[in-house]
């Protein structure tokens, strides 16, 4: 390779010599080439002759000069041939008159990574393989697509391969190329992708805030890209800026809720605003005594004039005034400027009055936060009233109506409580038996009353029929009449029980119960395939609902349990 490299300086050595046109005259005459849009050189082993190549105004031995961002060129240029004995041409790619790669061949246009003489390309000096290769592009801006491209994917192996520093630099330049696109979504997610490795790289390096700079670059172009977002979380904690790292992590969190290394990062971010809240307390609780103790000492020396009379301690009343300044000003919204405030003439130190600032500052932000919070539920509460005035009326509309009791669940804990002070309406003793003309009324209302409420609409009725229509129907079995007592024989049989029953001290219940199940056995026995069991059954748990407090939860599961008892007396 030296020789070739030393006869290609010679003859360039001659051409720069006066001796130039009478070489030039003695050659054969160079056709010349059009120059192409641009053209896109990939895979080169030396990362500076990668890149997007533009055509110069200079033309050299027939062919145009090319040159990249790096300051590379790519130039046709001759050599002699001993073996031959003529002047053979061929492309030199190279940087500060040192010739990086090059290839023998007479074409006017540098070869492509398709022809034939792709596979002749030679490395000289410190250049690296693999060799170059050559693209032509119609368009400048399908070629800047096509480098940029490029670039990203030579970035991605070179930070793989822990080479942080130029994956940066690779980065960088397809960051050039891709800002001069023409505005698209496959050009935007180039860009996103590009800002946010190249973020990445500068986070490796502790970088913070150019990282900062290129995660915020690209959440401009995708507000909720969570790698995006998760770096300039971590950039921002690393430069102290607790309260916008914690709001990009949970926006990072809210897109997903699943990250651990968001988790992880916020439950960090967390511990160091924590640990930074309580410094500012405890240097702001030091800065207020101590101005607490400047001010008593300069009222002692008589430096703060008195405000009336001098039975009044103005210095420690007027301190204690002005802890509680604003506290209940809810409606002010201008505030005093904290260099105005009157401990910022009174000769403290500059930590001190740092400290205190802080502190005051603390507690305005927390004040505004509060008010904040209860205007902004104030606003909500007229929306969230008429979305649920709407959505009370569509669900009326609809058939889809509820009551107040299954909305709010006070209203639900109010019936019920209702429902216990009455005495539990589900085991009242049974009125008296209605005659046969009221009770089929009742009875029949009460059905109707039920159809009416549920009603379905009539397409959905005919829908039900049409999908039930061929099956086979099963007759309704009619209810029987329930036997009764006479009412002399179960009138003796309740206060049988009662006696029983109201023998014992009321706080007892467990005897309460198993005396009503003792009262029940007798009558069950009795009972027992005759007509009445089921008028027993009722009767034995009156006794213990009257037995127990009526208010008490204790009547009721008792109650429970002698049913389960009575059952099993009848069984």
């Amino acid at each position: 390779l030296k020789p070739f490299w030393l006869e290609l300086e010679h003859l360039r050595s001659l051409h720069r010599a006066p001796c130039l046109p009478r070489l030039a005259v003695g050659m054969a005459p160079v056709e010349t080439a059009p120059a192409p849009a641009a053209l896109v050189v990939t895979g080169a082993g030396s990362g500076e002759a990668n890149g997007l190549y533009l055509p110069t105004e200079r033309m050299v031995f027939g062919a145009p000069v090319f040159e990249n961002d790096e300051r590379c060129l790519i130039s046709r240029e001759p050599h002699n041939d001993k073996n031959k004995g003529e002047i053979r041409y061929g492309w030199v790619l190279g940087r500060h008159r040192r010739a990086l790669y090059a290839v023998q061949t007479d074409e006017l246009l540098p070869p492509s990574a398709s022809s034939s003489s792709q596979a002749g390309w030679l490395r000289f000096g410190e250049a690296a393989a693999p060799a170059p290769r050559i693209s032509y592009a119609s368009t400048r801006a399908e070629a800047s697509a096509w480098a940029a491209a490029a670039f990203r994917e030579r970035g991605n192996a070179l930070f793989n391969a822990q080479r942080f520093r130029e994956a940066d630099v690779t980065w960088s330049r397809g960051i050039d190329l891709a800002t001069t696109l023409p505005e698209s979504e496959e050009n935007e997610d180039l860009l996103v992708a590009l800002f946010s490795n190249r973020a990445e790289a500068r986070i490796r390096q502790e970088k913070w805030e150019k990282a900062l700079s290129d995660a915020q670059a690209a959440l401009r172009r995708r507000p909720t890209h969570e790698k995006a977002l998760l770096r300039a979380a971590l950039a921002a904690k690393e430069l102290g800026m607790y309260a916008e790292a914690k709001s990009l992590v949970q926006a990072c969190l809210d897109e997903q809720p699943r990250s651990d290394d968001a988790r992880q990062l916020q439950a960090e971010i967390d511990r160091l605003m924590d640990v930074e809240q309580r410094g500012l307390y405890n240097q702001a609780t030091a800065g207020y005594a101590a101005l607490q103790k400047a001010t008593e000492r300069q009222a002692a020396e008589g430096c703060i004039p008195r405000a009336s009379d001098t039975k009044d301690q103005t210095s420690k009343k007027g301190f204690k005034a002005f802890a509680d300044y604003g506290r209940d000003r809810e409606n002010v919204e201008e505030q005093v400027p904290l260099s105005s405030l009157p401990y910022h003439q009174m000769s403290m130190a500059p930590q001190e009055v740092d400290a205190t600032d802080s502190y005051f500052q603390m507690l305005r932000e927390r004040d505004a936060e509060r008010r904040r919070l209860a205007r902004e539920a104030q606003e909500n509460y007229p929306r969230i009233k008429k979305e649920y005035a709407q959505r009370s009326q569509e669900d009326a509309l609809m058939g889809k109506a509820v009551s107040i009791e299954e909305v709010l669940p006070s209203q639900r804990r109010q019936k019920k409580a209702v429902e216990l002070e009455e005495g539990a309406p589900a085991l009242r003793r049974p009125a008296a038996p209605a005659p046969a003309a009221a009770a089929t009324t009742v009875a029949s209302a009460a059905p109707a009353a039920a159809a009416a409420a549920l009603r379905l609409p009539e397409p959905d009725v005919g829908e039900i029929d049409r999908l039930f229509s061929g099956l086979p129907g099963k007759p309704l079995e009619q209810p029987t009449a329930l036997p009764t007592l006479a009412d002399e024989e179960r009138s003796a049989r309740l206060q049988r029980a009662k006696a029983r029953a109201f023998g014992l001290p009321a706080p007892d219940l467990a005897a309460v119960a198993t005396a009503a199940a003792a009262a029940a056995a007798p009558a069950a026995a009795t009972a027992a395939g005759t007509e009445g069991g089921d008028d027993i059954r009722v009767e034995v748990l009156v006794v213990v609902l009257e037995t127990c407090s009526p208010n008490a939860l204790p009547g009721i599961f008792i109650a429970q349990k002698v049913l389960v008892f009575a059952d099993d007396a009848f069984s």
